[in-house]
């Protein structure tokens, strides 16, 4: 069964493909199909059929968003992840096309307001997660970037979203500004545009402090995460970062959302080695450990994923294994 918008294109594409002489008659036909049809269909139910699409293309864009965690989680292959994205990409299309085409009969053509960069702050202080895959946040920069004739920053062509948030408020922070930025794994070790942008924050603010984050701590089981601190400073020749202190609260820890939540008291040692009184002055310890300027940019790809604890859970499951396959081999 066929909904009337659609058959009403349908009848037209029919008109259309007649090999009728008497012209006169076909502009007829389709004059009333054109514009009495959708005087009833169309322009009656126009504001359902725009909310019904806007609701399919929120959806979608959601489950693009999705799909780019799962493929950041490892949970899909990265061929897999380009074929299904591919998909979606084409659905988003299409509807963004139908809602095009109606805003077009009424000549009312959508114009997203966009809030040029101008007025966003510059700040002192950054709080921030990178983007979640629902990018509300990362939309709003991206419809900004060009408004109004204002180019936000980004030193770095890249596609990945996590990337150029970090970019986008190193742009944003005044000369002595302070940022705390939540980042996955990969913003630490992707190669190409990633080691760029690492340089590139090595070299013109000083990156003080990582902290490793445990998993199980957010809603996406697995996902691993990292808080890097850093400061801003003046534009100079010089490096801006001396040594990075890395605390390592994953390995060998277990949190989950219901039975073992991450709570204040699970930090309390992060905040004493992070010396917030003085971070000048700090000292090594058993999950917290400096790593100079030199140490890092000499890491292949100046990955800053850096960690040295032993993983007991993989000794125990070496353990296991050998415990298994030891009758068998004696």
């Amino acid at each position: 069964m066929l909904r009337e918008d659609r058959l009403e294109v349908r009848l037209i594409g029919m008109l259309e493909a007649i090999k009728d002489p008497k012209k006169k008659l076909l502009a007829k036909l389709q004059a009333a199909l054109q514009i009495d049809q959708p005087q009833s269909i169309v322009g009656k139910h126009r504001d359902q059929v725009i909310k019904s699409l806007n609701r399919q293309l929120k959806r979608l864009q959601d489950m693009d968003d999705t799909l780019y965690e799962d493929k950041l989680a490892n949970y899909i292959s990265a061929e897999r992840y380009e074929q299904k994205r591919q998909e979606l990409v084409a659905q988003i299309l299409e509807v963004q096309s139908r809602l095009a085409k109606l805003y077009e009969v009424q000549g009312e053509q959508k114009e997203e307001k966009t809030e040029p960069l101008s007025k966003y702050p510059i700040v002192n202080l950054y709080l921030q997660s990178s983007p979640s895959q629902k990018g509300t946040i990362m939309a709003q920069i991206y419809k900004s970037i060009w408004a109004d004739g204002d180019k936000v920053d980004f030193r770095t062509t890249t596609s990945n979203k996590q990337l150029n948030f970090v970019q986008h408020i190193c742009s944003q922070l005044k000369v002595d500004g302070k940022a705390a930025v939540i980042v996955p794994d990969n913003v630490l070790f992707e190669g190409g545009a990633g080691e760029t942008i690492r340089k590139k924050l090595l070299q013109t603010t000083e990156i003080h402090t990582i902290l490793r984050l445990p998993t199980g701590i957010f809603y996406a089981n697995g996902v691993k995460a990292n808080v890097i601190f850093f400061d801003n400073r003046p534009a100079s020749k010089e490096v801006q970062t001396k040594d990075v202190w890395v605390y390592d609260m994953r390995t060998n820890q277990h949190f989950t959302l219901k039975e073992k939540k991450l709570a204040n008291a699970d930090l309390a040692d992060f905040i004493k080695c992070y010396n917030p009184d003085n971070r000048h002055q700090r000292s090594e310890t058993e999950r917290f450990k400096k790593f100079t300027y030199d140490e890092v940019v000499t890491r292949d790809k100046t990955n800053l994923d850096i960690f040295w604890l032993k993983d007991e859970s993989i000794t125990r499951m070496l353990f296991n294994c050998l415990r298994t396959i030891r009758p068998v081999l004696n």
